[in-house]
């Protein structure tokens, strides 16, 4: 019913019978619960499935302590973590991320700060005394893929391992941060998001270009210009 019109034809529009089940529905459960409909229901079983096919992803997933809520200090503030799963025996932590390309989900590591939470949670498990030995992203998506005129939907999932270095090289921010907050809140001035970055004379601040995120095909663009 979610995504028929009443003249029986196929729509994106929520019909009035819908909307009165979801109100009656999030009455009886209270807000902050997404309701799907047809469309979003069957993209989020498609991804499942494409988890379930993935036998590195299920072992890291069935073996795991899911949803474990954790709080620690960490240099004397005190932090919350989620933690999607936890090994404990094999000391190996991961983390559930879907994205919008597995050809661009480095960038998307680096943009969302992926790493950086992930070496939070580590440091969280260290103030318990556990061990992590290994960090893992699972990546999953539900892209379309154009066939014979027609769209086909091509789930797929990748368990990516994070080297020891990276998540490690990231303890030195996570202290710069901890120690930021700690002068925020004692000073009580707190930065914008421009921080402390130098501005020009016309009042602006440069902006830092990082080298990935510059074409690869010299071709593209002269090495001169770059």
């Amino acid at each position: 019913p979610d995504n028929v019109t009443s003249t029986g034809s196929p729509s994106s529009r929520k019909t009035r019978w819908v909307e009165e089940q979801e109100a009656e529905y999030r009455e009886g459960i209270g807000d902050g619960i997404e309701v799907l409909n047809r469309t979003e229901y069957n993209r989020c079983v498609r991804m499942i499935r494409s988890v379930q096919d993935e036998p590195t992803a299920m072992r890291l997933i069935d073996g795991a302590t899911k949803e474990r809520t954790i709080v620690e200090k960490i240099d004397e503030v005190m932090c919350k973590g989620r933690l999607d799963g936890y090994l404990e025996e094999e000391g190996i932590l991961w983390d559930v991320k879907t994205t919008s390309s597995l050809m661009r989900f480095e960038r998307q590591v680096a943009n969302m700060e992926y790493l950086f939470k992930m070496a939070l949670y580590v440091l969280l498990l260290k103030e318990r005394k556990e061990v992590v030995r290994e960090v893992k992203l699972i990546g999953v998506i539900d892209s379309k893929r154009r066939e014979d005129g027609k769209y086909n939907h091509c789930p797929d999932c990748v368990v990516y391992d994070i080297p020891n270095i990276v998540w490690e090289n990231q303890y030195d921010r996570i202290k710069k941060v901890m120690q930021l907050y700690k002068q925020c809140k004692e000073r009580g001035v707190w930065p914008g998001i421009s921080g402390n970055r130098p501005v020009n004379v016309r009042g602006e601040v440069d902006l830092d270009i990082p080298l990935w995120s510059m074409p690869e095909d010299d071709s593209l663009v002269g090495a001169e210009e770059v």
